[in-house]
């Protein structure tokens, strides 16, 4: 199998398992969470896996597309077929994925050589430096 191959493939079982998530979960009663709007949004963190992609999708779906920002926080170590599944997830949820990164860091390897560590006993230096 070729890597547009294993692409493809992997996309198909997201998307399947998605809708299969998706299908059993009942809509949220209209009403019960008064103050989301277009100036006061729900903001859903999408990482490139199944389980935010289903969340993401789920706020949408539940709370209008005007009123959700689908947020990707890019550590540029991510691979390719997470940026294929994320262009096929804008189409599924109707609006652009908006991609934010390290203004201080480009790489995890930047983290590596600034810190020597990447994972420390107070946590992840490479999430410390890369995600917050």
């Amino acid at each position: 199998m070729n890597p547009i191959e294993k692409i493809e493939n992997r996309s198909e079982r997201m998307f399947a398992t998605i809708e299969n998530i998706k299908s059993k979960i009942d809509n949220i009663p209209v009403g019960m969470f008064p103050g989301i709007s277009k100036d006061n949004p729900v903001i859903a963190w999408w990482s490139g896996g199944v389980t935010s992609a289903v969340t993401c999708k789920l706020c949408v779906d539940w709370f209008g597309a005007e009123s959700v920002r689908v947020v990707f926080i890019d550590t540029k170590n991510e691979d390719d077929s997470t940026y294929t599944f994320m262009k096929q997830c804008e189409q599924w949820y109707g609006l652009e994925i908006e991609t934010i990164t390290s203004p201080d860091f480009s790489c995890i390897q930047d983290v590596w050589y600034d810190n020597l560590s990447l994972n420390v006993a107070n946590g992840a230096k490479c999430s410390q430096m890369l995600k917050r």
